[in-house]
This record gives C-alpha cells, structure tokens and sequence, in this order.
C-alpha cells in the first residue's frame, strides 16, 4: 500500500510545474477579486487514471493511509488528473470523512458501508435532548480522533515530496454548516420543531454553532489552506473568507422567514468569529428567496451543487460584483459554461465542468484558452 502511495507521489511529483499552480492561484483570485482577466479558471473533471487504483472507500475510512491515496487518484478532479492536463484544479486534499464529523461529537452513528459516503444515524428524542443540554461535546469525540490522525499522516507523508510538499494543500473537513448538522442528529422533527418547540431549537442551533467554532480553531493547525488574504482553499476550489457552510437542507425545505429565523444568524455568528465573511453551498434549484437571504448574510461566495439550476444571469444576476461564484459548471459539459461565455461572462466566476476522458480534457482546455483570445 506504501508502494502504491509512493508512485502516485512520485508521479505528481515529477509532473507538478510550481509556477503554473501560482498562476492557476492567481487566475481564481483576480476571477473572485472581479478583475477584467484575459481567462477564467478552468477545473476538467475526468475519469480517473487507470494507472493507479484506489482503495475502496471503506477501507480508507478506516485507514489514513488509504485516505491519502484516494484523495491523491480517485475523486473526478483528482490531482494526478490535474498534474497529467495542467487545468486550473488549485492541488487540495482533505480528510474526507463525509458530513458527519459535527453531529459525531454529539453522540451520532456514522455508517459505512462498501463505496458509499459515511450516513448519519438521527439520534432518538430523548438522546438528542439530553446531548443537547451538556452544552458543547468535547471537540475530540466521536470521529474527530480519526479525522485528526489523518491529517497528521498526511502532513507526514507530504514532507519527503518538496513540490507535492509546496503545491498540494492540506484543506479542512467537512464541517457542514449549524442547521444540516441540526437535521442530521434530528432528522424531520426539526421541521416539527420550528411550530412546536422553537426555543429547543434554538438552544440547539447555538450549540451546534459554538461546537463548530470549537472544532474548526482545533483543525486548524492541520491544515494549510490560505489562498492569502480572504481566500481558501476548500471543496475542489478556492472560496471566500475562511469558512464554508453547507445550507443544503435549509434552503431546499423551508421558507424564507424560517430561514431568516434559525439559519442566518448562526451562519453569520460563524463568519464573524473567523474574519467576518465567509462562503455557502447549496444543492437545488434556485428560489426566488435564496438572493434576498444570500444578500444579507455576510457571505462573500457562493458555490452552487446544481449549477444548471441557478441561472448567473437570472436571479443571482442582482449580485454581480458582490458575491463570488466558484466551481461553477460543476458536473456539466464545457457546452454548458461556453453560452455564459458567448454571453459575456468574464469575471466573478471561477469554472468547472466534465469530460469523458484525458484527451477530450485536454482538448476543452484548448478550446477554452483560445475561445478566450489567450495563449494557454
């Protein structure tokens, strides 16, 4: 497994070229910076080499080693796919332990089973009260031991690789954000709870907030994900502030006012205490609501999981020169994000889209560079 570990190192390592991921760098931050740039930054998702095999994910789960290599060759924008076509992917991996680190430290169940990302099992009533009421769990329980290792050992294994070492970044968790964390250790009573026992709710809510802050500032000596001043590394992209918060749940499943009410404030409570602004992610189709929200949440980037549903130039068109994009074309054909192109999309927006292989890549990179009047 070592062995297996080592060359897919040493094939990143020989292929890296350290200046073109300081302009890749560059590129996503004057795109988010909203600078007249001659290129967009580009990210090709493909088919993952079949040179190297990764470890099934159950495996890795269990082993940090294993981790490590998948994230290094088996996730669609992996790094040996970057270093092999030289796209604008900013070279990350994470301790990739799935949605359930948060609602772990409050006695939550992860289940693992065979390829699949980790499940959380809702904790019962009773349970989830009593969890509630001890205030905030110790940011070491549940997975976080395991998720900590990891991140030691790939710290470890990125010292003896000087330009895996410089270009590869170490990037946080995934933390979720306070009312995904709520619905998973709750399940659908919250949507009960908002009518029958708000005050519960938002005691919660503050709970689960403040043990998010607890544990973000315990992982953060891990990582070494700054793009610099107001930027990060995380989630296949380089994002706004330092934080990122998943609102798949609340902005799919509640209105507008229940959103304002038990969604916002926690989430700015959040960006305030790590540098004021920060980013949010959502899956789903766009409602009319989610700008409004948006706009008055101390959010400087956006990143939509369903890109095909969230027309730049539609309702999120109110935002242009304010809010960030990134990853935007995520799971789409290059077709997708040339009509916003051919409609004059030039800056704000950091891209992403898919291919069916390395020379179909390779080719959209070509097309890309020199739709845009530039010599890649």
């Amino acid at each position: 497994m070592l062995c297996l570990m080592r060359e897919v190192l040493e094939y990143i390592e020989n292929r890296i070229d350290i200046e073109h991921c300081r302009q890749a760098e560059k590129r996503h931050i004057d795109a988010m910076d909203f600078k007249d740039i001659e290129t967009l930054p580009l990210t090709i998702e493909y088919p993952a080499n079949t040179q190297f095999h990764a470890h099934p994910y159950i495996e890795a789960y269990e082993d940090a080693d294993k981790m490590f290599g998948r994230e290094l060759i088996s996730i669609s924008d992996n790094l040996v796919n970057s270093v092999s076509i030289s796209d604008d992917f900013p070279l990350q991996i994470r301790a990739n332990y799935g949605i359930g680190i948060i609602a772990s430290l409050f006695g939550a169940e992860i289940l693992v089973q065979g390829e699949t990302m980790p499940w959380v099992l809702h904790l019962d009533d009773e349970a989830f009260r009593k969890a509630i009421s001890h205030g905030i769990p110790s940011v070491s329980g549940g997975i976080a031991q395991k998720v900590k290792e990891a991140y030691l050992r790939f710290n470890e294994l990125l010292q003896d690789y000087s330009k895996c070492g410089e270009a590869i970044k170490i990037t946080q968790p995934d933390m979720q954000g306070p009312f995904d964390t709520l619905h998973l250790l709750r399940g659908q009573s919250v949507f009960y709870d908002m009518f029958d026992d708000p005050k519960m709710l938002h005691e919660a809510l503050g709970v689960i907030t403040e043990t998010m802050i607890e544990y973000k500032r315990s992982i953060m000596p891990l990582v070494n994900d700054s793009a610099g001043q107001g930027k990060f590394y995380i989630h296949g992209a380089i994002y706004g502030g330092s934080v990122l918060i998943k609102d798949d749940t609340a902005f799919a499943m509640i209105s507008e006012a229940a959103y304002e009410e038990f969604c916002a404030p926690y989430n700015n409570r959040i960006f305030e205490v790590f540098g004021g602004k920060g980013s949010l992610h959502f899956c789903g189709s766009n409602k009319k609501w989610h700008s409004r929200q948006v706009g008055k949440q101390n959010i400087s980037c956006l990143n939509f999981g369903n890109p095909e549903m969230n027309d730049l130039f539609g309702e999120w068109g109110a935002l242009s020169g304010k809010i960030q994009v990134v990853g935007y074309g995520d799971g789409q054909p290059y077709s997708f994000i040339k009509g916003y192109l051919e409609k004059g999309l030039r800056t704000g927006v950091t891209l992403k889209c898919k291919a069916g292989s390395e020379d179909e890549a390779k080719r959209i990179l070509e097309e890309h560079y020199g739709f845009q009047n530039h010599k890649y």
